[in-house]
């Protein structure tokens, strides 16, 4: 309910304006009366009124005062003013201060309730709305952390157009030309995605506030964004940071640290950062590490296991092949301990089993043979390489056989619902298969050997010419209608003399004369 202050020192007017209708049945409750302008203003102060009637003219305090006094205070107060004939100049200049309703003593009783009535239709739908902001301001509180680690994970994933970045810039107020400090953390045992963000939460809460711009949970890695620090701050941070840990019981950490890079630089810095921590098992460094230790350390082979498991999935087979032969013959030719290179074998050999199906990894672990202490032999590169290719056969015949059932979907939506002049590759991706349509128009475009568009288009032209055909149809637009083109009839007429050669009415007439005209078929009508 809308609350309403009245102001005036003159008790006959104000007690006339408390009895003027029955507040409560117009939406209003009467919250106040004030007889001078200073109890006026501490009154609005502490009952925080929607509308305030006053006057002028008021003791201690005008009226024009209260007003600029409140407005310094920035509170959604809606006033009307009463004023007498030689007092309008003043009540003008209260327009400065927002008030846009006036009331020229005397005033009748019907035009000053249209006037409250006026002002409480204003109160209650800016109320409405500060009342819908604060909602949004607290859903958007509630979702920004996750909207914070979704912007990391797509930025490093180089996934967000420069316009994008621009916009997540804006909505989680980062400085994208601002230098930030970047740590990746890893655990030194194996855990579970679950316990990666229970210890998040935990790294947070030993970090001083403000400190962490953002972070999230990726790779089985927790990324940090600080603001610039120097090495040694980093370094003092983490020790700090695992001592707490270790002491709650937690797993120890190998960390990697950069400086200082700009926060547009981060897919660069994660991608850095990821080889740091990689590398560093091979070169003996444990703990905290830096590019620059990496950059001094002996013995880092460099191998995009990306490019690989990205080859394994897509059923590349030949180049799956040459990558995995590129990776043992560049090792070979590394000055490295056999020590290391059976790491960064190992390492290979799990990139490769990761993209198996669960009912492979089994099988493919069972290559690894055991010596009397304990440790795995790996197989020889031989044997790897032929792991790999047949793996990725597998996901070739298993990719060729979800874009079968893919496409056969999509040939149903076509058929089930032509007449509707809606379908199009995006509406049947977005509201009947939930895929990306840009996917699906590539997989569509590989089986069936054309385009979606010219498919749909060549589709519906058959129908039409069944249709003419059978002579049920007299009248063009009910064609159109029932091929999807809505009441766009010529329009579809248009495109059935382009892909037939002639008028749907010349067709239908020469199909009636002929008899023996019979409906083509789609590899026909692409001809």
């Amino acid at each position: 309910m809308v609350r309403l202050l009245i102001a005036d020192d003159e008790r006959i007017v104000r007690d006339g304006l408390c009895r003027l209708c029955d507040w409560p049945s117009e939406g209003i409750e009467l919250c106040g009366c004030a007889t001078t302008g200073e109890e006026a203003y501490r009154l609005i102060l502490e009952l925080r009124p929607d509308i305030v009637l006053i006057d002028i003219r008021m003791p201690v305090m005008s009226g024009l005062e209260v007003i600029e006094q409140i407005a310094a205070c920035s509170l959604p107060v809606h006033f009307a003013i009463l004023s007498g004939y030689g007092e309008f100049e003043y009540a003008k200049s209260a327009m400065l201060h927002g008030v846009n309703h006036f009331l020229l003593k005397p005033c009748g009783a019907r035009k000053l309730l249209e006037t409250i009535r006026s002002l409480r239709d204003e109160a209650a739908f800016e109320c409405e709305q500060r009342r819908k902001a604060q909602e949004l301001t607290q859903d958007l509180r509630r979702i920004l952390p996750g909207v914070r680690e979704q912007f990391l994970r797509d930025l490093i994933g180089e996934r967000l157009s420069a316009e994008d970045i621009r916009h997540y810039l804006r909505l989680l107020k980062l400085d994208g030309n601002a230098d930030i400090s970047l740590c990746l953390l890893s655990p030194c045992e194996e855990t579970t995605f679950e316990k990666l963000f229970v210890y998040l939460d935990y790294i947070m809460a030993q970090l001083p506030a403000g400190i962490v711009l953002c972070s999230c949970v990726l790779n089985a890695r927790i990324m940090l964004v600080l603001t610039p620090h120097s090495y040694d701050a980093l370094f003092a941070l983490l020790h700090k940071v695992n001592q707490q840990m270790a002491a709650a019981g937690f797993p120890s950490w190998n960390s990697a640290v950069w400086d200082r890079l700009p926060f547009t630089g981060l897919p660069r810095g994660w991608k850095r950062l990821e080889d740091c921590l990689q590398q560093s098992l091979f070169a003996g460094i444990q703990g905290i590490v830096t590019p620059e230790d990496l950059s001094a350390a002996p013995a880092a082979y460099s191998f995009s296991y990306d490019q690989l498991t990205a080859c394994i999935r897509a059923g590349n087979v030949e180049q799956t092949g040459r990558l995995v032969e590129s990776f043992f013959s560049g090792l070979n030719a590394q000055p490295l301990s056999e020590e290391v290179r059976r790491g960064y074998s190992l390492l290979l050999f799990a990139h490769i089993i990761g993209q198996a199906g669960s009912g492979e990894i089994g099988r493919s672990v069972e290559l690894l043979h055991g010596r009397e202490d304990g440790e795995a032999v790996l197989p020889s590169a031989g044997a790897i390489q032929e792991l790999a290719m047949q793996i990725c056969r597998l996901n070739q015949s298993r990719n060729a056989e979800k874009a079968g059932r893919l496409v056969s979907q999509v040939l149903r939506c076509i058929e089930k619902n032509l007449a509707d002049e809606r379908l199009s590759l995006s509406f049947i991706a977005k509201e009947m298969l939930y895929i990306n349509v840009d996917y699906l128009g590539k997989i569509f475009k590989k089986e069936m050997g054309e385009r979606f568009s010219s498919y749909l288009l060549r589709a519906r032209m058959e129908k039409a010419r069944a249709l003419l055909a059978s002579g049920a149809y007299l009248r063009i637009y009910e064609v159109a209608q029932e091929v999807g083109f809505g009441d766009n009839a010529q329009y579809f007429s248009l495109q059935f003399k382009k892909a037939v050669g002639m008028t749907p009415s010349e067709y239908a007439q020469r199909a009636g004369q002929a008899g023996e005209l019979s409906p083509p078929s789609c590899a026909q009508l692409g001809e």
